[in-house]
Formats: structure tokens, sequence, C-alpha cells
């Protein structure tokens, strides 16, 4: 035991001289790297105070001329002005170039013409032939033209050679003999016999070939007096190729194909087609507009494609023109037939007239359009799309689409919601029905229309669940249907337990929903079939008058699916367990109209 301890006294103690020693070597690192710092801050503290001292020195130098600056600085220099705003250095190397400016600008006379280049915010410069305005703009083929510029400056031509070269935020400039104006600022306008070039905030043009004209800037117009008008607005960059305008407002393109159209696009703009071919071209924000032989025109972000017939819309619209009729749309927009005998036009609320002979087009937001060469009435809203048949149905739509038809027998109207059919809907017979509205079941129970619950198709094409408590809480007529075609099962059996299945899956969904009992569905298996197919006077239950159409269901049929534990089971239980596991093995006999079908025999 006391060598065990005296181990361990002994392993301590060297842990202890261990970390003792690595400390001693930290301390040492430590205050090396310490020294290396104060030895290297030393040095470049040096070198700094060698380096202002030399500044000093030729600051220092010149005493004799023009000593100018910008915020509270001077400089002094012995034939040339050398001078700087906030902090700046100025460098001139051979004493041939006056280098001057603002926050750290710097300014070379390349071609040593005695010019004198300079700027800054709000700067003085000195020039040494008193020949030249100074300020940031050099004249480098000794033209005797005056260049400058800066915030607000305004600067006059020395030699009155008949050029005005000026510059600034908002400022005008004139072209004395009518060869160039070179102008710039915040939305001004420039006019140029021969070539506009102009610009706003930073903006950049080229005039290629001395046709076209290339312009921008912040809202800026531009005229090309004698072959082409581009015009654009924030930003846009136009490029005119050959015999083509191509301009637009925020981002558009617009291309003329064939130099008889003019496409031109911006915020809520007109156009005019120059050359009175008939077309007019117009468009508001971002819409793109091709026109061949057509009419193509729209509002916000509209497409319009037209093949032999006048296409135009408001908001997002499309309108198809079937051969006579008259097609108009909203917002602002104007549109021209090509054989000058409808009248197209739009805009929100307008009333417009028109038609050489019996129609009369009106158009607006959620307006009302009666026109049709024979019986047809077409109405619509925003949004709308019209086909008209000439033959015998009439389609019109608004938001969210009412449908009306037929010129026989039927009103047809047009608006919100979606109205579909005629007044007697007591024939008519939709399938699945998962997403109606509440409207549209008003509608169904004022028409006498039904639904098919097809629960089978609704989940294996996963189109969604009909709530059948809903349907039946409208008092509409309600039947069950198989759908084969979307769903695995023919038998109305599995119609039954589908149906079942779907409203648990609603009940799951929401507590407080009211689950459909097996009674609800079987009724809905018999009496709603009938009555969704306006049968339900001669078929769907036993009431006496009516055809017998009946099951003879036999539970306790041998080798059935169906195990009888109690034989004193009552009939509802029977039935349950019938609509649950039973098939075409427990069904004994089947009679239709009184006639026994299954098993069938043969009459002698």
């Amino acid at each position: 035991m006391k060598i065990i301890i005296l181990l361990i006294i002994m392993v301590v103690s060297m842990l202890i001289l261990l970390v003792i020693i690595i400390m001693i070597a930290v301390v040492m690192v430590v205050s090396m790297l310490v020294m290396i710092i104060m030895i290297e801050v030393v040095m470049v503290v040096s070198m700094l105070m060698l380096i202002m001292i030399a500044v000093v020195m030729e600051v220092s130098a010149d005493v004799d001329d023009n000593d100018s600056g910008g915020n509270g600085s001077k400089y002094a220099d012995d034939d040339y002005n050398d001078s700087g705003g906030n902090g700046s250095k100025y460098v001139d190397d051979d004493d041939d170039y006056n280098d001057s400016g603002g926050n750290g600008s710097k300014y070379a006379d390349v071609d040593d013409d005695g010019y004198n280049d300079s700027g800054g915010n709000g700067s003085k410069y000195a020039d040494v032939d008193d020949d030249y305005n100074v300020s940031k703009y050099a004249d480098v083929d000794d033209d005797d033209y005056n260049d400058s510029g800066g915030n607000g400056s305004k600067y006059a031509d020395v030699d009155d050679d008949d050029y005005n070269d000026s510059g600034g935020n908002g400022s005008k400039y004139a072209d004395v003999d009518d060869d160039y104006n070179d102008s710039g600022g915040n939305g001004s306008k420039y006019v140029d016999d021969d070539y506009n070039d102009s610009g706003g905030n930073g903006s950049k043009y080229a005039d290629v070939d001395d046709d076209y004209n290339d312009s921008g800037g912040n809202g800026s117009k531009y005229a090309d007096v004698d072959d082409y008008n581009d015009s654009g607005g924030n930003g846009s960059k136009y490029a005119d190729v050959d015999d083509y305008s191509d301009s637009g407002g925020n981002g558009s393109k617009y291309a003329d194909v064939d130099d008889d159209y003019n496409d031109s696009g911006g915020n809520g703009s007109k156009y005019v087609d120059d050359d009175d071919d008939d077309y007019n071209d117009s468009g508001g924000n971002g819409s793109k507009y091709a026109d061949d032989d057509y009419n193509d025109s729209g509002g916000n972000g509209s497409k319009y494609a037209a093949v032999d017939y006048n296409d135009s819309g408001g908001n997002g619209s499309k309108y198809a023109d079937v051969d006579d009729y008259s097609d108009s749309g909203g917002n602002g927009s104007k549109y021209a037939d090509v054989d000058d005998d409808y009248n197209d036009s739009g805009g929100n609320g307008s009333k417009y007239a028109a038609d050489v002979d019996d129609y009369n087009d009106s158009s607006g937001n959620g307006s009302k359009y009666a026109a049709d060469v024979d019986d047809y009435n077409d109405s619509g809203g925003n949004g709308s799309k019209y086909a008209a048949d000439v033959d015998d149905y009439n389609d019109s739509g608004g938001n969210g689409s009412k449908y009306a038809a037929d010129v026989d027998d039927y009103n047809d109207s047009g608006g919100n919601g979606s109205k579909y059919a005629d007044g007697d809907g007591s024939q008519t017979v939709m399938a699945h029905g998962c997403h109606l509205t509440d409207e549209e079941l008003k509608l169904f129970r004022e028409k006498g229309a039904s639904v098919a619950h097809c629960p089978n198709s609704n989940i294996s094409l996963c189109s969604g669940m009909l709530d059948a408590r809903r349907v039946l809480n409208h008092k509409v007529k309600l039947g069950l249907g198989t759908d084969v075609a979307g769903g695995y099962s023919p038998s109305m059996l599995d119609a039954v337990r589908r149906t079942l299945d779907t409203s648990k899956a609603l009940t799951i969904q929401d507590p407080q929903y009211q689950t459909l009992t097996f009674e609800e569905v079987f009724r809905l298996a018999t009496l709603g079939g009938s009555q969704a197919l306006s049968l339900d006077e001669h078929t769907g239950n036993f009431q006496v008058g009516k055809d017998f159409d009946a099951l003879r269901v036999n539970a306790a049929m041998e080798g059935g699916p169906i195990d009888l534990i109690n034989h004193g089971e009552g009939p509802k239980v029977l039935l349950e367990k019938f609509l649950n596991l039973g098939d075409d093995r427990n069904i004994a006999e089947v009679y239709v109209a009184g006639k026994r079908v299954v098993p069938f025999v043969e009459r002698p």
C-alpha cells in the first residue's frame, strides 16, 4: 500500500512539473511575438512619418502662383494649379499637366495642349494661359470649343464660334448652326435635324451609321427628324438594326417586320400606324405585339394572336372572333377593324356604338356584348372567352364563368359565377361534383339537375372527395355511380362502401362533420339513383304502383362471404352485413319490372 501511495505522489509531482514547463514556454513564445509586432509597428510609423515630411516639403515648394482648393484645402504650385477637395492627393509628374479634383479624383492633360482639365464638387481651378474655362473636360483637337460641366454649372463659349457647350442637371442647350445638339440632364428634350444623341442619368447613346437615333434616359423623349423615331422610358435600350424601329417602355421589345407597322410601347401608350394600312398596334405594360396582316392589341401583360380575325382585350383577356363579330376590351385599349365594318374599342365602363348593319358592341369592365350575325348573344366581363358557334350554340363567359347556351329554347346570360343550363335541367346528371360551390349547388336545385357521386373514381384519380352531406343539405338530387373509366369496380356494392369511406375521411378532417349512415347510403344506391335519373315515379322503392325492381338476397348462402354468428339477427343487421361483406354469391334472384331475370328461366 505504501508503495502505491508513493507512486501516486511521484506521478502527480511529474504532472505538476510538466504543466509549469509548458506555461514557461508559452510565456516565452508570447513575449517574442509581442516584441516582433512592436518592431513592425515602429518601422511602419517611421515610414509614414518620412512620407508625410516628403509631401509637406513638396507642397511647400511653390509659393508663386494660384493656390486653390475644395473643402478648406490649399495647394501651392510653381506653374500649375493643383487643388483638391476632401483628403485628395494630386501628383503632377512632369510639370506639364494640371491634375486636380474633388473627392480622390485624378485629371490628366493628355496632349499637352495647354488646357486645364479639372473637376469635383464645388472646386475652383486656375488655368495657366487664361484661354479656357477650367472644368472637368478636355478640348482634344484645339478646335476652339469649350467643353465644361459639373453640378448645375453654366459655361460660355470663349471664342463665340456659334457653339454653346454646357451641362448639368435640367439644363437646356441650343445648337446654333443646326448641326449637332449635344446636351444632357434629367428629363431634357433634344431636337437635331440629322442626328439626335442625348441622355439622362448615366445613359449611353451610339449613332452607328448616321441614320438611326439610339437614345434613352429617365422619361426622355427623342425625335429623329429624317428617318426613324426611337423613344423610350426608364433605362430602356433601343437598337435600330436597318429599317425597323425598336422601342419600348418598361423592358418591352417591339419588332416591326415589314416596315409597314409602327410597333411601340410604354405605360398605357397609344400608337398609330404611319402608313394608314388599316392596322393599329398598341400596348400596355410589358405587352408583346406581332402584326402581319391583322390587328393585335392588348392591355396589361396580354398576348393576342390573330389568324384571320380581330383579337383584342383588356387585363389578360382573350377574345376570339370567328368571322364577322366584334370583340372589344378594357383598360385604355383601342382596336381598329380591318374591313371597316365594325368598331372595336374599349375602356373602363365605356360604351361603344358600332356596326354597319345591325349590331351594337359595347364593352368595359364587367360589360355585356351584344353582337352576332344570326341569333347569338355574347356577353362577358374581364378574362372571359367568347366562342361564337354560327350553327347552334352561343358560349359566353365572365369572371368565374357563366355559360349559357342554345339558340332555340334557352336564355343566355353572363357574369360572375357559373350558370350552366337552360330553364329545365331535370334531365341533366353531372358526375363527380367534388368542387361545386354553394352558388352552383343552389343553381342545381333551381334547375333540377342532379349529381352522380363516383367515390371510387374520385379517389383513384385523386380528383377530390365529394361532401355528400352538403349536397343533400342543398336538397340537390344525389345518386351513386361507378364510373368504370376512372374507377376499378362496376359494382354498386363497391360504390356504397367507397361512399361510406369518403364520408368517414371527411369526419377525420373535421370531427364535427356528420358522417353518412349506411341507411342513408343504401337510399342513395336505390331511390337516390332513380331520382337522379328522373325515374323515381317508376322505380327506386316498393311503393304500390311502381315497377318491381328488386334483388332477393340470401345472407346465409352456403359458401358465401357472410358469417351468421347469431341466427336471431334482424333485417337491419343483415342488410349492413350484406352492404359491407356481400357479393354476387349472396344474390339469389334479380327482378326487373316484375320479371325474374336471374336465374334466367326459359319460358315454354
